[in-house]
């Protein structure tokens, strides 16, 4: 019989509300239409790519000549040496996400080359949305690594949300897995590929939601890819880690397999992969136990 280790643990609690939504990101068109020996006039339209605001904040910094913004309109500005900052005026504080704000401003000293610094409310205006951390959202067990993927069996990854219905995320053409709302299954997913599988239909309340990888596949990288709640839904704080971790160091009895197959000879009833679910293999077993 094969020896098995047993490792045990503490783990930090971890607590606090994710945002409701994507993460914020913007984009400028900075554009001189008119300019003089000392002086120019510069158009500055902004877009806000992320969450709505009810106002807003836009800052740049120029890249040297010693300019000062004289005149402005559509907003009110102040100046610290390069560094500008233009609030919203009275009338155009709401962005909605996609939404646009125009402003123009007269500027003393020389033309300079299109400010690279552009950031709205204190977040960079690349032209694009940064993509969301996944593994902020969900509570992970097994062999993860910080881009989401995996390839060693016990893996799972547990969430939770406010509304009624979820999305699952990943990207695996080989594994299967069970998607879990509130502890009970509510589908298996065979080679599903790079997919979005939605559960609808819930009680408008809040749940847990559990990604469970069933099958082994150290040859093939699985991504997972978060959770996405439905719409008018949030998705909230990940579930607390463990105070206790057990760790089993074992066979593929022992940590692997969880053998769902009646029979000696599974190649007339689903194959290998269709009798393992390592969520229910001894290891998996005995830690929830404990």
């Amino acid at each position: 019989m094969a020896a098995i280790a047993v490792a045990l643990t503490t783990a930090a609690t971890i607590s606090g509300a994710l945002p409701a939504a994507a993460a914020a990101g913007c984009k400028v068109d900075y554009q001189v239409t008119n300019e003089w020996q000392g002086g120019f006039i510069a158009s500055v339209n902004v877009t806000n790519l992320g969450d709505a605001v009810t106002s807003w904040r836009l800052t740049w910094s120029f890249g040297g000549g010693g300019q000062t913004v004289g005149q402005i309109w559509n907003g009110t500005v102040r100046q610290s040496g390069a560094q500008v900052t233009v609030d919203n005026a009275g009338y155009n504080g709401s962005l909605g996400t996609g939404s646009s704000a125009g402003l123009g401003f007269v500027a003393n000293g020389p033309t300079t080359p299109v400010p690279t610094d552009f950031a709205l409310n204190g977040t960079a205006c690349t032209g694009s949305v940064p993509a969301p951390d996944v593994l902020a959202q969900a509570h992970t067990a097994g062999r993860v690594t910080k881009q989401a993927q995996y390839s060693w069996p016990g893996v799972y990854f547990e969430g939770r949300f406010r509304g009624t219905g979820v999305g699952v995320s990943l990207n695996d053409s080989v594994n299967e897995y069970d998607v879990q709302v509130d502890g009970a299954t509510v589908a298996t997913l065979l080679k599903p590929g790079r997919t979005t599988y939605w559960v609808n239909n819930l009680s408008n309340a809040d749940h847990a939601v559990r990604l469970v990888k069933r099958t082994e596949s150290p040859w093939a990288a699985g991504e997972f890819g978060g959770f996405v709640a439905a719409s008018g839904g949030t998705v909230l704080a990940k579930p607390a880690a463990r105070s206790r971790q057990i760790e089993f160091i074992g066979d593929s009895l022992t940590a692997g397999y969880g053998n769902l197959s009646t029979t000696r000879d599974c190649s007339t009833n689903g194959g290998v992969d269709r009798n393992t679910n390592t969520d229910i293999s001894f290891g998996a077993l005995t830690s929830r136990a404990l």
